[in-house]
């Protein structure tokens, strides 16, 4: 597996833990998540709309949706 393949599987699994999130600690970790992503392939960009993903999801979790 190359490194983009790599970055792929990561960024897919990244969105599975932001769509698994029922509560505020769940959040958490997936920011947790994000972050080592962002460390590992040095990605900032897409990061950010990781980050931007997670806020949405977290508002949603805060309202009980």
């Amino acid at each position: 597996m190359n490194t983009r393949e790599k970055k792929r599987a990561a960024f897919n699994k990244a969105l599975a833990i932001i769509n698994s999130c029922k509560t505020n600690e769940h959040v958490t970790c997936a920011y947790n998540y994000i972050d080592n992503f962002r460390k590992v392939f040095n990605e900032e960009e897409i990061a950010k709309k990781l980050r931007h993903i997670c806020s949405t999801k977290r508002t949603i979790v805060n309202r009980g949706l």
